[in-house]
């Protein structure tokens, strides 16, 4: 699916800033949002909403999507202390071109998880950023994984995360016990510091990760809906030239290294099962 709303990032006056595209909302259900799934979407042109998530809600995964040239993407909130969003994932997203808010994470959320994902280009406007991270009347966000993202962006790059209103402003550590690991940051990103413990996720939710200079090969051409359009590859291309380039030995030239593949030689024997991972031409030791 394709989602297409009416934000200009050139010309944001003829563009309502308070209008959203589409976003969960727990605030008046008749009990919890929960266990929902976005699966290969392209979202552009948001304006305050492009998958945001409000008031009561968990297990909430987005995934694999393409969330581009919008205002204010996604804000994971709520007013006050009394609902809270726990249990998200977001993994394998390419955010592109938007002011702010991908996401926001503020208030009571617990248990976020942001693995594997591109935040590029961020900042239309004078201030803007990649990911933040704020309390809400005193309540922080807790058990957060940053783990194996890449962030870039030409505007504010000292911007990438944030944990408090603006760079440097939160306590240090941050109240919220952020992990932070395996990312790709911009030199010049200011908060920088995170727990030292990986906040648990269960087995039944663990999600296929990649080291950052494989996200080129094995994440980018499989995001947003199968058929792009020329907007989009342009996005895509833009990304692609400034991944890091895959390093370490890939076997059957998959694009996965052989660390991480199960097949080294793409033969069809898992490399458990295979008396030469190594070598297509035989899978079995016939003279012992």
């Amino acid at each position: 699916l394709r989602f297409d709303g009416d934000w200009a990032a050139l010309d944001a006056s003829t563009s309502s800033q308070n209008s959203g595209l589409f976003a969960i909302d727990g605030q008046d259900s008749a009990g919890r949002v929960h266990s929902i799934v976005f699966d290969h979407l392209t979202i552009l042109r948001a304006t305050d909403a492009g998958a945001d998530m409000w008031g009561d809600i968990n297990n909430v995964t987005i995934q694999w999507c393409l969330i581009a040239n919008s205002l204010h993407p996604i804000t994971i909130s709520f007013s006050d202390s009394t609902q809270s969003r726990d249990n998200i994932s977001i993994h394998h997203n390419v955010f592109s071109g938007n002011s702010e808010r991908n996401p926001q994470v503020r208030g009571t959320v617990t248990n976020f998880d942001f693995r594997n994902n591109i935040v590029h280009e961020w900042a239309m406007f004078p201030f803007g950023y990649g990911i933040r991270f704020l309390d809400r009347n005193g309540v922080y966000p807790t058990y957060i994984n940053l783990v194996k993202n890449f962030f870039r962006s030409t505007n504010f790059p000292q911007n990438a995360v944030i944990q408090g209103q603006n760079p440097g402003d939160a306590p240090d550590p941050f109240p919220g016990n952020i992990y932070m690991e395996g990312n790709d940051l911009p030199p010049e990103n200011v908060d920088n510091t995170g727990n030292s413990t990986e906040a648990p996720v269960p087995l039944s939710n663990q999600v296929t990760e990649f080291e950052v200079d494989q996200l080129g090969t094995m994440m980018l051409p499989h995001v947003g809906t199968h058929y792009r359009t020329a907007e989009e590859d342009a996005i895509f291309a833009a990304i692609a030239a400034l991944l890091p380039a895959p390093s370490g030995t890939d076997t059957d030239g998959d694009g996965m290294n052989d660390d991480v593949d199960t097949d080294d030689d793409n033969d069809g024997t898992p490399d458990v099962s295979d008396a030469f991972p190594l070598d297509a031409s035989e899978d079995t030791d016939t003279d012992g």
